[in-house]
Protein backbone atom coordinates (compact mmCIF):
# COMPACT_ATOMS: atom_id res chain seq x y z
CA UNK A 1 0.00 0.00 0.00
CA UNK A 2 3.07 2.20 1.00
CA UNK A 3 4.60 1.33 -2.46
CA UNK A 4 1.45 2.63 -4.56
CA UNK A 5 1.14 5.44 -2.65
CA UNK A 6 4.32 6.52 -3.01
CA UNK A 7 4.18 5.72 -6.98
CA UNK A 8 1.23 7.89 -7.44
CA UNK A 9 2.80 11.09 -5.38
CA UNK A 10 5.51 10.57 -7.82
CA UNK A 11 3.56 10.48 -10.90
CA UNK A 12 1.39 13.44 -9.78
CA UNK A 13 4.71 15.40 -9.36
CA UNK A 14 6.13 14.49 -12.49
CA UNK A 15 2.72 15.81 -14.66
CA UNK A 16 2.57 18.86 -12.46
CA UNK A 17 5.97 19.95 -13.32
CA UNK A 18 7.22 19.92 -9.43
CA UNK A 19 9.40 16.57 -7.70
CA UNK A 20 12.98 15.33 -8.29
CA UNK A 21 12.99 15.11 -11.98
CA UNK A 22 12.11 17.98 -12.62
CA UNK A 23 14.51 19.56 -10.44
CA UNK A 24 17.21 17.65 -12.37
CA UNK A 25 16.55 19.76 -15.57
CA UNK A 26 17.06 22.81 -14.37
CA UNK A 27 20.02 25.09 -12.68
CA UNK A 28 20.00 28.44 -11.56
CA UNK A 29 21.88 31.50 -13.01
CA UNK A 30 24.69 32.44 -10.25
CA UNK A 31 24.69 36.34 -11.87
CA UNK A 32 20.72 36.76 -12.49
CA UNK A 33 19.49 34.23 -10.17
CA UNK A 34 17.39 32.91 -13.48
CA UNK A 35 15.97 29.45 -13.92
CA UNK A 36 17.15 27.63 -17.03
CA UNK A 37 17.34 23.75 -19.05
CA UNK A 38 20.33 22.24 -17.17
CA UNK A 39 21.34 21.24 -20.53
CA UNK A 40 22.27 24.50 -21.65
CA UNK A 41 26.01 26.31 -20.63
CA UNK A 42 24.95 30.10 -20.77
CA UNK A 43 22.25 31.92 -19.38
CA UNK A 44 19.54 33.23 -21.51
CA UNK A 45 19.09 36.20 -19.47
CA UNK A 46 22.42 37.49 -18.93
CA UNK A 47 24.90 35.66 -21.00
CA UNK A 48 27.07 33.81 -18.48
CA UNK A 49 28.03 30.54 -17.55
CA UNK A 50 25.96 28.35 -16.18
CA UNK A 51 27.06 26.06 -13.22
CA UNK A 52 26.91 21.99 -13.98
CA UNK A 53 24.79 21.42 -11.11
CA UNK A 54 21.24 20.51 -11.23
CA UNK A 55 18.66 22.46 -8.82
CA UNK A 56 18.07 19.01 -7.19
CA UNK A 57 21.74 19.20 -6.70
CA UNK A 58 21.79 22.61 -4.66
CA UNK A 59 18.54 21.80 -3.29
CA UNK A 60 20.27 18.29 -1.48
CA UNK A 61 23.67 20.31 -0.69
CA UNK A 62 21.37 22.29 1.63
CA UNK A 63 19.11 19.85 3.62
CA UNK A 64 19.88 16.31 5.53
CA UNK A 65 19.57 13.70 3.21
CA UNK A 66 18.85 9.73 4.27
CA UNK A 67 22.35 7.82 4.44
CA UNK A 68 20.92 4.80 2.52
CA UNK A 69 18.46 6.54 -0.74
CA UNK A 70 19.31 10.19 -0.56
CA UNK A 71 15.92 11.64 0.07
CA UNK A 72 15.66 14.56 1.58
CA UNK A 73 14.61 14.57 5.29
CA UNK A 74 13.30 17.14 7.67
CA UNK A 75 15.43 18.06 11.09
CA UNK A 76 14.44 15.57 14.15
CA UNK A 77 13.89 12.83 11.74
CA UNK A 78 14.85 9.20 12.91
CA UNK A 79 13.95 7.20 10.11
CA UNK A 80 13.85 7.98 6.63
CA UNK A 81 9.95 8.48 5.22
CA UNK A 82 10.90 7.03 1.61
CA UNK A 83 12.60 3.95 2.77
CA UNK A 84 12.61 3.71 6.94
CA UNK A 85 16.47 3.30 6.90
CA UNK A 86 17.40 4.34 10.62
CA UNK A 87 19.26 7.66 10.32
CA UNK A 88 22.34 8.93 12.75
CA UNK A 89 21.52 12.11 14.88
CA UNK A 90 20.72 15.05 12.22
CA UNK A 91 21.92 18.90 12.76
CA UNK A 92 18.89 21.38 13.14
Amino acid sequence: MLKKQSSIRKSALRTLGFGIEAMKNFTVCHECNSLEPSNQMFCSKCGSRLPIESLYTLYKSQHACCSKCGSVLSSGMHFCSHCGTKQKALAN
